[in-house]
């Protein structure tokens, strides 16, 4: 059991990377990318997908508006 973990020792939680709005917008392009970037990359709880808008998403990322964590 114990050799398992043992490449999980040093990493504790999350590693965030910044990158550019260019290198961001080269690959997610559609409404639907952005959001399962946030829901499922990012962990960022979201309204139904139905209910959020590109421009929404957009905010989020920007961090013109405020994320809420799970």
């Amino acid at each position: 059991m114990q050799g398992n973990n043992d490449g999980q020792i040093g990493n504790q939680g999350p590693q965030h990377q910044q990158i550019s709005a260019k290198e961001f917008a080269a690959k997610y392009n559609s409404k639907r990318e952005c959001y399962n970037f946030l829901a499922v990359d990012a962990g960022v709880y979201l309204p139904a997908y139905d209910q959020v808008t590109i421009y929404f998403l957009k905010d989020i990322i920007s961090g013109k508006k405020k994320r809420k964590l799970p």
